[in-house]
C-alpha cells in the first residue's frame, strides 16, 4: 500500500497515516469518553495521599490573592490620576474665568466711607428685629383671641335671635283664637 501524504493533516499525526487502523478507532474513541476510576471521584474513594498531594488549591488561592492586590493598586492609581487630572481641570476652568471676568476692587469715596461707618451695625439691627418678632408674635396670639371671642358672640347672638324667634311664634300661636269647624 501506498503511503497517503496529506497537506491538511496535523504534524501529531506525521505525514504517513497508513499506519492506523481504522477498526480501531471507535474502540479507541469509546475508550476516551468512557469515564475511568481515576476519573470519577467521590468522598468516599480519596485517599490521604491524594489530598496532601494536591496543592494546586493553595496555588490558586496565592495567585489569587497576587491577581486582587495588583487591581487593589490598579484601582488607587486610576483614581490618583483621576483626582489629579480634575484639579487640573479646575485649575484650568478657573483661570478662564479670572480672564472672562477681572475682579475690580472698588474703593468707596470719602463721603461714601463716612456714611458708611454712621450706618448701623449688624447687631442694633438683629436686635431691633427680635424686638419686633416678639411684638409680633404678642399680636398674632392676641389676634387669634380675639377671632375665637369674636366666634363666640357670633354663636350666642345667633342662639339669642333664634330664641326671640321661638318665643314671638309660640306666643302668636298662643294668642290665635280657636276657629270653630263647619259641619256641612
Amino acid at each position: 500500500m501506498d503511503p497517503i501524504t496529506t497537506d491538511n493533516v496535523p504534524n501529531e499525526l506525521g505525514d504517513d497515516i497508513s499506519d492506523i487502523d481504522l477498526h480501531e478507532v471507535p474502540a479507541q474513541l469509546e475508550k476516551t469518553l468512557k469515564p475511568t476510576v481515576h476519573e470519577t471521584k467521590s468522598l468516599f474513594n480519596i485517599t490521604i495521599e491524594e489530598l496532601w498531594d494536591s496543592t494546586n488549591g493553595d496555588e490558586e488561592v496565592e495567585e489569587y490573592k497576587t491577581d486582587i492586590k495588583t487591581k487593589q493598586k490598579e484601582f488607587v492609581d486610576y483614581i490618583i490620576a483621576a483626582h489629579k487630572n480634575s484639579e487640573e481641570s479646575l485649575k484650568k476652568y478657573e483661570a478662564t474665568l479670572v480672564d472672562l471676568h477681572p475682579i475690580c476692587e472698588i474703593k468707596p469715596s470719602v463721603e461714601q466711607q463716612v456714611f458708611l461707618d454712621q450706618a448701623p451695625d449688624i447687631q442694633n439691627f438683629i436686635r431691633g428685629h427680635l424686638e419686633f418678632r416678639n411684638k409680633c408674635e404678642a399680636f398674632l396670639v392676641k389676634h387669634e383671641q380675639m377671632k375665637e371671642l369674636q366666634a363666640r358672640i357670633t354663636e350666642r347672638c345667633q342662639q339669642r335671635l333664634n330664641q326671640i324667634a321661638l318665643n314671638a311664634i309660640n306666643q302668636n300661636l298662643a294668642n290665635e283664637p280657636n276657629k270653630p269647624v263647619k259641619q256641612g
